[in-house]
């Protein structure tokens, strides 16, 4: 009889020992899931920040040197009678004059044109529609990229360096949207600011997507 009873406590902890690792197994898959998510809605977010920062630093940048550069020129480049390009395009505007003006070094006054400081490039950045609309699309990102960081929780047992550079991703994205949609500094520390969370969001994605690839392997 006890010998019966032996067996059936035998069984009944292998039995518990194998549903608690298939417990655990499915943790981890379910964890290895929402990180996927996470990486790529963080990755389109990402990319979104990255361009508008990258038009700001640029902007910036043209507007102290007196750069004429096709990306940046509209927000750059001011009119005397307090037009923007928009209105000026719809006038009919001769912006190959402008152009060929600047190109020659002859005054701007003649065709009716300025140089705005950095901080009147800026402001007409930030108030472009094309801006206004892109930080909107960053923001409805940041959400998406922030409720899937929440579903991730706590790791399950294997997975702590993905938890740890899933919240460092997280906060380098989290700069990056700043610089973003709220350009403060100077220009060289702008620039450093945006190079490093650019560095250490890649660097972290990268890491994400080995410990990925290394759970389905």
């Amino acid at each position: 009889m006890k010998k019966i009873i032996f067996v059936l406590l035998a069984i009944s902890i292998v039995v518990g020992l194998v549903a608690c690792g298939d417990s655990e197994s499915i943790r981890q898959q379910e964890y290895i899931e929402a990180l996927e998510e996470f990486r790529s809605l963080s990755l389109a977010v990402g990319v979104e920040a990255e361009t508008l920062s990258g038009l700001t630093r640029d902007v910036w940048n043209d507007a102290i040197r007196q750069n004429f550069e096709p990306n940046t020129r509209r927000y750059v480049m001011g009119f005397i009678d307090g037009s923007n390009w928009d209105e000026k395009e719809e006038a009919g505007y001769d912006f190959a004059r402008l152009e060929h003006s600047i190109q020659r070094g002859y005054r701007l006054h003649i065709v009716g044109a300025r140089w705005n400081d950095f901080n009147e490039a800026l402001a007409a950045l930030s108030a472009s529609p094309a801006t206004i609309e892109r930080r909107s699309e960053i923001e409805q990102g940041r959400g998406l990229a922030s409720s899937a960081y929440l579903q991730l929780g706590s790791a399950p047992d294997g997975l702590e360096r993905a938890e740890t550079a899933a919240s460092s991703m997280f906060e380098s994205l989290d700069i990056l949207i700043s610089l973003a949609t709220n350009p403060t500094g100077s220009l060289t520390s702008y620039s450093e600011s945006r190079r490093d969370a650019i560095d250490e969001f890649m660097r972290n994605y990268r890491l994400l997507g080995d410990i990925i690839d290394a759970f389905g392997d």
